[in-house]
């Protein structure tokens, strides 16, 4: 679950045209690569050991689909497991991706890479983001690590697919898998990637009386630092509510600061010890569904050439209130339009 600044959502291409293998779209996808001009930027190793020494949990906190933001969490990764065993702590669940252990353990090539994004968590129908081309490469970049001799693990703590529980069980049952894997790896460095909701501190005014995932860790005594993510205007790949219809590439705003790097500076209500900055976001599609793809380019052109999206979403805000923004602004996992408001307001932290 995320919260945004996004609009214009441009939906998921429909139809049964045949398209490249969803390996071929995994591993080349040459006209969406071509239409998504920068990745996340070059960072400040030394500075990212040195947040890592003096925090052993880390909370890092997404806008689900773009290319940069998993591409930092790589980087992270990375620089911790140089100093220590890393955990990277994904928000996906173990009854959906059942080929996960086998490719990380494996040799990265395409056939595995084909089986992974065939299980189910990969091929559903609702691609908010997640299951991206980016979270694949992710992946790709921990099997790597691996094969180096780095000492790293992925661990999935989102709830199973299909069960039945409420947004605050959900949050609380993801603390509970994180707080009983911190506890058995102590030694560890816990790289936690979530929806920047989930790893809120103190909880939103739209939501009052909600227990996030980090507010359950911190009760539990779990010492962290949370990081919500910024990024310069540009695109995602995400859901406007709660059908798969209205997925696909949406405008992001800029959020007027996003120097590379961490920079430990709380954000004004408390939510958050820091952010991470990653500079022009890119929308990066679904790896299990390449079809979903198609003509991507186009329309990341439009998104970027006629800013109609921010243009809309704004007038929305200021003229016809909650009905009509909500329909224009980024949710993730069906918060309500409230939620989505709340970050749209200049006064908000996560502009």
């Amino acid at each position: 679950m995320v919260l945004g600044v996004a609009a214009a959502g441009l939906g998921c291409a429909s139809g049964s045209t045949a398209g490249p293998s969803t390996v071929e779209r995994a591993q080349a996808p040459s006209a969406v690569e071509r239409a998504q001009a920068s990745s996340a930027p070059e960072l400040d190793v030394r500075a990212l050991e040195e947040t890592l020494a003096a925090h052993g949990t880390i909370l890092l906190g997404d806008m689900h689909g773009t290319r940069e933001i998993p591409a930092f969490v790589a980087t992270l990764a990375s620089a911790a497991a140089r100093r220590s065993p890393v955990v990277v702590a994904l928000e996906m669940p173990r009854d959906g991706t059942p080929s996960l252990d086998a490719f990380l353990d494996g040799d990265g090539s395409a056939a595995a890479r084909e089986k992974l994004v065939h299980d189910t968590w990969w091929q559903d129908r609702y691609q908010d983001g997640r299951r991206s081309v980016a979270m694949l490469d992710l992946l790709e970049s921990i099997r790597a690590l691996r094969a180096s001799g780095a000492k790293i693990d992925v661990l999935r703590f989102d709830i199973d697919q299909g069960a039945k529980t409420s947004p605050g069980e959900r949050d609380e049952r993801m603390a509970s898998t994180l707080l009983v894997a911190r506890k058995a790896q102590p030694d560890a460095v816990f790289v936690v990637f979530a929806g920047n909701l989930h790893v809120a501190r103190k909880g939103f005014p739209f939501q009052p009386g909600f227990t996030w995932m980090a507010m359950h860790l911190a009760r539990a005594g779990v010492r962290f630092v949370s990081l919500n993510a910024r990024y310069l205007e540009g695109s995602a790949w995400g859901c406007s509510g709660s059908t798969p219809e209205g997925c696909g590439p949406r405008y992001l705003d800029s959020m007027h600061t996003s120097a590379a790097g961490i920079h430990l500076e709380p954000s004004a209500d408390g939510n958050y010890d820091g952010w991470f900055g990653v500079g022009a976001a890119t929308a990066s599609p679904p790896a299990g569904l390449p079809a979903l793809a198609a003509g991507l380019a186009e329309k990341l052109a439009h998104l970027r050439d006629a800013r109609n999206g921010r243009r809309a979403a704004s007038r929305c805000y200021s003229a016809d209130g909650e009905d009509r923004a909500g329909a224009l602004l980024a949710p993730g996992d069906g918060e309500s339009p409230a939620a989505i408001l709340a970050a749209s307001d200049p006064r908000s932290p996560f502009q």
